[in-house]
C-alpha cells in the first residue's frame, strides 16, 4: 500500500505551485492622486472661523494704506479675498457665485480706476454701463486696460461735446500732452500687468472709438448694474400727463 505525503515547505515541489498575484495597492506618496483624493484636497471650507481679514485698507498707528502703490493694493486685495475663503473655482455653486464674483470684480476695478482718475459719479456710471455691455471674453483684453481706456473715451467725449476742447488723454500722444493723472495711471497699469503695454492701450482705445466691440448683456448683468448704480436712472421731472389737470371751470 502506497502512502502519499505532502511535500515540506521549501522543497523542490514548491517550484510547481502557481505564484500569487502581487498586490495592486501602492502607497499614496508613490502614485498620482485619484480624482476622489484631488476633489477632497481641493474642497474649500466655508466655516466663518477660517476667514481672516488682512485689513490692508484700514489705517493703523504705523500704517497708512494711502502710501500703497496701485500694484500693491491689487496684490493685497487678492490675498484678502483668498484669506476670506472666497476662492471660487472649487465651490459647488460655482455657476452662481462665480458669475457674481466676476461682476463684482469688474465693477470694483472700474470704480477704483475711475476714482484714481478723478471722474465724477456720473462719468463713472457711464463707464460702468459701457464696460458691462462689452463681451469681455470675446474682446480678449484685461478689464483694467479696458476700464482705463473707457474712462479716457468718456471724458474726451464730454470735453468735445460740452466744452469744445481737446482730448484730455490719448494713448498715442506723448506724456507732456496728456493729463498727469492719466499718465500716472497708465504707468502703474503697464508696470503692474505684463499684457498691458502702450501699444496695447492704443489698440484698445481705437477699438472702443472706431470699431465695434463685441457686446453681451444678459438680464442678470443688467439687473446687477442697475442695483449698483450710483446715479439717478430716471428723470426727476413729471411728464405732462402726471401733472394736475384743469377741470375746465373758470
Amino acid at each position: 500500500m502506497s502512502i502519499s505525503t505532502t511535500p515540506a515547505a521549501g522543497s523542490e515541489s514548491d517550484s510547481n505551485t502557481v505564484p500569487t498575484a502581487p498586490s495592486k495597492w501602492v502607497p499614496p506618496e508613490e502614485r498620482p492622486p485619484t480624482e476622489a483624493e484631488e476633489a477632497q484636497a481641493r474642497k474649500q471650507s466655508l466655516e466663518e472661523g477660517n476667514r481672516t481679514e488682512i485689513a490692508y485698507d484700514s489705517e493703523g498707528k504705523v500704517y497708512d494704506p494711502r502710501q500703497l502703490s496701485y500694484r500693491q493694493r491689487q496684490r493685497y486685495a487678492k490675498l484678502d479675498k483668498h484669506n476670506r475663503d472666497n476662492h471660487w473655482k472649487n465651490r459647488d455653486d460655482i455657476d452662481d457665485i462665480g458669475g457674481d464674483y466676476d461682476r463684482q470684480l469688474k465693477l470694483k476695478t472700474t470704480q477704483g480706476i475711475s476714482s484714481q482718475l478723478g471722474l465724477s459719479e456720473f462719468h463713472t456710471q457711464v463707464v460702468v454701463d459701457r464696460i458691462f455691455e462689452i463681451d469681455g471674453q470675446r474682446f480678449g483684453q484685461r478689464t483694467e486696460a479696458v476700464a482705463f481706456c473707457l474712462c479716457a473715451v468718456v471724458i474726451n467725449e464730454d470735453a468735445r461735446d460740452r466744452y469744445d476742447s481737446e482730448k484730455v488723454y490719448h494713448p498715442a500722444r506723448g506724456d507732456a500732452n496728456n493729463d498727469s493723472q492719466y499718465v500716472r495711471m497708465e504707468t502703474e497699469l503697464i508696470e503692474a500687468f505684463d499684457p498691458i503695454t502702450k501699444s496695447r492701450l492704443q489698440s484698445i482705445y481705437s477699438k472702443l472709438t472706431q470699431g465695434t466691440p463685441p457686446t453681451k448683456l444678459d438680464k442678470e448683468t443688467s439687473r446687477f448694474v442697475a442695483d449698483n448704480s450710483v446715479v439717478q436712472r430716471n428723470s426727476s421731472f413729471a411728464p405732462d400727463y402726471a401733472l394736475p389737470q384743469s377741470s375746465g371751470d373758470q
